[in-house]
């Protein structure tokens, strides 16, 4: 008769002080680590790496307390403690961060809330889009006034020119140039190009 494991989450993952791992940890539970590792660590749990735990990779947890020392970047969703022997150096990205007096911190540290963690590359794209119609109308609203401008600067011109006693080229060419403003507006903007 054959028994299942079940796997208990209150259970911590241990990897004691002497252990060296080289790859990647992929857990569903809490992690105590405290051993050396060349890859990335995760779990939907929390992490704490002990005094002598050293990992050069990168991290993402839901919760973790540091007393040891990370290279690389750290993703936590909820709360990331580094407590008073930590040394950090990299990137990390967390809800919640609590440093104590004497922990190392070298690199960049974005705070987010748990819900835009996951949304940050479409909000990233999104920007981009934003970018490119700022760039688009920007254009055209130039394109509209120099149009504009060379009217009335022209009618201006041939007013005084002709002597006129009333603005009739000034008139005539600043609606000329209205309508060609719109024209290439349509043309440019607003009808896709094939």
């Amino acid at each position: 008769m054959s028994t299942k494991l079940e796997i208990d989450p209150n259970d911590v993952n241990r990897i004691i002080n002497g252990t060296d791992i080289k790859g990647d940890i992929n857990s569903k539970g809490d992690v105590r680590f405290d051993g050396k590792l060349t890859g990335n660590l995760s779990t939907s749990g929390k992490i704490i790496i002990g005094q002598s735990g050293n990992i050069r990779g990168e991290i993402k947890c839901k919760n973790a307390d540091v007393s040891g020392k990370i290279e690389g970047k750290i993703i936590v969703t909820e709360q990331l403690t580094l407590k008073t022997t930590s040394l950090i150096n990299g990137d990390i990205v967390t809800n919640k961060l609590a440093i104590e007096p004497g922990a190392k911190f070298t690199g960049t540290c974005s705070m987010e809330s748990s819900q835009t963690l996951p949304k940050k590359k479409k909000n990233q794209k999104n920007n981009t889009e934003d970018l490119k119609n700022w760039a688009k109308y920007s254009g055209l609203a130039f394109q509209m006034g120099i149009t504009i401008a060379a009217g009335t600067w022209a009618g201006t011109w041939l007013d005084k020119k002709f002597n006129t006693s009333k603005p009739i080229f000034s008139i005539t060419l600043i609606l000329l140039s209205v309508f060609a403003a719109i024209y290439f507006a349509i043309k440019d903007f607003i009808i896709p190009k094939k």
